[in-house]
């Protein structure tokens, strides 16, 4: 950890100390889709639309991946052995001049079991400037930021902090604008996942890696003027479509969800009946998926699976790669038929 992000951490904690305000309440939660006009706006032709909650928050917590089948993952400048989970907060109850100070979560990536397909790769990015965290804002939201724990497969940890601070001349004056308030949709940090080949025998080619998201030793925090804020409310991940309070506060390390907030799905392209592998048995789901999809009634699973170009949709310029990649599957993949 750098001393600069330790400095400024304290500075956050005493400043809050010293100063009241209404308890403000993060919301935190993982989607697939690396941007909040996606989940704020889903569509048809992504399948999104058409699942439980209509495709907004908590519906994009199933992160599809495929393994590698030889070449055949590779179309273009897409690879389907790599997606990205994003991680997002939706700040409320804060009040004027209350201000997100801190955000220190670790994001837990369960190992696959004995007979199930791996990971290969997952790295973080940690979002620092208003194009890319968005909300409204004007200037970075961060003073400063860390990887706290380096990310594995078995993920990671990360560390922002925020003192709103600045002197103009007249000494040091508090500025809630320098920082995240009440607003929707903030883009906090990317995930950045890799799947393994499907080519290695014993293991099947798909998996369901569980994700949580807890808080590390840096806390959840707040910061007011006039203070001290009140510990923050905490809800992470979505459940049922609705938020999921945290096993406590943003005060206490360690507070967690009860179930998952999120699930790498590691699934072969053309698995139609979802059945964990690609073959014969497949070939005759294809074109019903297909009109359901160019139709605008698929959900987004069925959308991944037919994807086989990794554009985002299933469409006309899928249905040419369908046989290459079975062949691949049925060259490569000795778990996977």
């Amino acid at each position: 950890m750098r001393k600069t992000l330790c400095a400024v951490a304290g500075l956050a904690v005493a400043f809050s100390a010293s100063l009241a305000s209404a308890q403000m309440k993060g919301t935190f939660f993982l989607d697939a889709r690396d941007s909040i006009a996606a989940i704020n706006a889903p569509t048809t032709q992504s399948g999104y639309a058409n699942e439980p909650n209509g495709g907004g928050r908590g519906d994009g917590q199933t992160i599809y991946i495929g393994p590698k089948v030889g070449t055949a993952h590779i179309v273009g400048p897409n690879d389907t052995s790599k997606a990205t989970m994003t991680l997002y907060v939706d700040v409320s109850n804060g009040g004027a001049s209350e201000v997100l100070a801190a955000v220190g979560l670790d994001m837990s990536i369960a190992a696959p079991a004995a007979n199930e397909r791996e990971l290969l790769a997952a790295s973080v990015t940690i979002h620092n400037t208003p194009a890319s965290v968005g909300g409204g804002l004007t200037n970075n939201p961060w003073n400063d930021t860390a990887v706290s724990t380096a990310f594995t497969t078995a993920g990671g940890g990360i560390k922002a902090v925020r003192v709103p601070v600045e002197d103009l001349g007249g000494g040091p004056m508090f500025n809630a604008s320098l920082g995240i308030q009440n607003g929707l949709g903030y883009r906090l940090a990317t995930v950045n996942l890799e799947a393994d080949t499907c080519g290695t025998a014993g293991r099947g080619c798909q998996a369901n890696l569980g994700v949580f998201l807890s808080v590390n030793n840096l806390l959840v925090t707040a910061v007011s003027d006039p203070g001290p804020s009140a510990a923050m409310d905490l809800e992470l991940g979505y459940t049922g479509g609705a938020p999921e309070a945290a096993t406590a506060d943003g005060s206490t390390q360690g507070a967690t969800s009860a179930s998952a907030d999120a699930v790498i799905a590691i699934k072969p392209k053309g698995d139609f009946n979802d059945n964990g592998v690609t073959n014969g048995l497949d070939l005759g789901l294809v074109i019903p998926t297909f009109n359901m999809s160019t139709g605008g009634t698929a959900n987004h699973r069925q959308v991944y699976t037919g994807d086989y170009n990794g554009d985002g949709l299933f469409n006309g310029l899928d249905l040419g790669l369908v046989i290459p990649y079975f062949n691949a599957v049925v060259a490569n993949c000795v778990s996977c038929v």
